[in-house]
């Protein structure tokens, strides 16, 4: 996929900061952080989600370090009502 996108591949930086977003659409489609519990509906509307994020952040031409940020705030509010539904 990124081969195809990009036109070239480097084996050194291939699949750098994936990760990120890994973890963002899995903790947006409602996975729990814990483990244990999620569904794979949930992982692909996750994905979903957060590629429309993604899409929306770079058309508004917001600075590239800052859609990581954004991300990190995302997956920093999706576990803190993770927590929040636990407590209750």
């Amino acid at each position: 996929m990124e081969s195809s996108r990009m036109g070239s591949i480097n084996s050194t930086s291939s699949g750098n900061a994936y990760e990120l977003n890994a973890i963002a659409m899995t903790v947006i489609g409602g996975i729990s952080m814990e483990g244990g519990k999620g569904r794979m509906s949930g992982a692909l509307f996750g994905m979903l989600i957060l590629g429309i994020i993604n899409n929306m952040i770079t058309l508004l031409g917001v600075n590239v370090y800052l859609i990581n940020a954004f991300k990190g705030i995302i997956i920093i509010a999706a576990v803190l009502l993770q927590r929040k539904d636990r407590e209750l």
